[in-house]
């Protein structure tokens, strides 16, 4: 789903669950959102299209992913990132395990947007294990040239059902902590500190073997005071849509 793990992570876990199995694909997508969310840190005042393009084969997959600026605000009818991805992901004795690097590019740079950064590498794994009905899951990114050794974690339980033929449901909720070099650069010189609480309650439609749409809602709370103190706005409530093709 797009953007790829990391990116706009949380949200597109549903997307990529519902991705085929066949050994290759090739899968668009194009995804609108009230606000782009990073991290429980807005990357944007107001609503932002988002359309990806993904290419895998044997677990192996190729993202192209782009922010472009509706609202009336620095960068408006731009695109002001462009993230490109290369991911492996398996399953070894339940325990399923994801592992990509990203770089991230932000053309048409305004130091005004709130998307506003250098030029960014990102190594990410993922790895998840089943517990009964649901999934624990744990991510780790670690971000070079900009943030030269930028650390964020997550931990969190992930629970998806079908509810007919056609609809499916899935929620989760993570706790994150950003280490002090993370902190630092994206937030306040505050060092290593827990960073935010997420909520996420999407809803997704498959009307055949290709179409996926996802309507999706979000809470995103920042979680520690002096976090907080560093930020404008402590609470994130933002969802979209996200419509993906699989060819």
């Amino acid at each position: 789903m797009a953007p790829p793990l990391f990116a706009q992570e949380e949200a597109d876990i549903v997307a990529e669950e519902a991705v085929s199995k066949k050994p290759y694909y090739f899968q668009v997508e194009s995804d609108f959102y009230s606000r782009y969310v990073w991290y429980a840190l807005a990357a944007s005042e107001g609503p932002v299209w988002q359309p990806s393009a993904s290419f895998g084969f044997y677990g192996f997959k190729f993202t192209a992913w782009g922010n472009f600026v509706l609202n009336n605000e620095p960068n408006q009818g731009q695109f002001n990132e462009v993230d490109l991805i290369f991911q492996y992901e398996n399953i070894f004795h339940k325990l399923g395990y994801l592992f990509s690097v990203e770089g991230d590019m932000f053309p048409h740079g305004n130091p005004k947007s709130l998307d506003a950064s250098n030029a960014t590498l990102k190594t990410n794994a993922r790895f998840t294990y089943p517990v009964g009905p649901l999934q624990i899951f744990t991510d780790f990114a670690a971000l070079f040239v900009s943030v030269e050794g930028g650390v964020y974690g997550d931990l969190g339980i992930e629970w998806t059902a079908p509810l007919s033929k056609y609809f499916s449901v899935d929620t989760w909720f993570l706790f994150g902590i950003g280490d002090e070099k993370f902190n630092r650069t994206h937030i306040a010189d505050i060092g290593t500190s827990p960073n935010l609480l997420d909520y996420a309650l999407l809803f997704s439609w498959n009307p055949d073997k290709h179409w996926t749409l996802t309507p999706n809602f979000h809470v995103s709370y920042l979680l520690f005071e002096p976090v907080r103190a560093a930020r404008p706005h402590q609470t994130q409530i933002w969802g979209g849509l996200q419509m993906a093709y699989l060819f």
